[in-house]
Formats: C-alpha cells, sequence, structure tokens
C-alpha cells in the first residue's frame, strides 16, 4: 500500500470534526505512520505565527523528520481525556 501524506492528512481532518472520543483509533494509526514513514502531518489553517512562541507547528504542509516517539491526545466530553505515547521498537 503507497502512503499518501496528504490522504492521511485529510482523513485524520475529517475525523477531527465528527468524532470526539473514539477518534483516538485514528489519531493512534496516525502516531504510527508518523513514526514509521518519519513524515510530520501538518498544523492546518496556520496563517500567522506568535513572535513570542517559539514553537515549531509544522505549519500548512507535511515534512520529513526522524520520530521516534509520538504523543496523542485525547479529549472527550465529560472530562474523559488520555494521552498515550508511541515509540519505536529497538532491536537488541
Amino acid at each position: 500500500m503507497k502512503y499518501s501524506a496528504e490522504g492521511f492528512r485529510k482523513f485524520t481532518e475529517i475525523n477531527d470534526r465528527t468524532r470526539y472520543g473514539s477518534g483516538v483509533c485514528d489519531k493512534a494509526a496516525a502516531c504510527c505512520m508518523t513514526i514509521k514513514n518519519s513524515i510530520i502531518l501538518p498544523t492546518i489553517n496556520f496563517t500567522e505565527a506568535d513572535e513570542e512562541c517559539d514553537i515549531d507547528c509544522v505549519p500548512n504542509a507535511s515534512r520529513r523528520a526522524e520520530v521516534r516517539i509520538a504523543a496523542n491526545n485525547a479529549y472527550a466530553f465529560g472530562g474523559n481525556n488520555s494521552c498515550v505515547l508511541f515509540s519505536e521498537v529497538c532491536d537488541g
């Protein structure tokens, strides 16, 4: 199967708008694909950077980078929140 960063970004963007707690499964897959394929998905609709905030948020376009650990934050109604960390598997 060919991996498309743009297609996967659109897939996760659509699911962000329609599902809350159950969308965590899609985000878990996105974390694993990010680690496997070394492609960071973008922050969409980024228009203006805050000069006082020195954060590289990967604005508007995917970027290739070595990713060894990814975090998946999930927020749902009623305060049902979770965070899961994913990491690459090391041989040895």
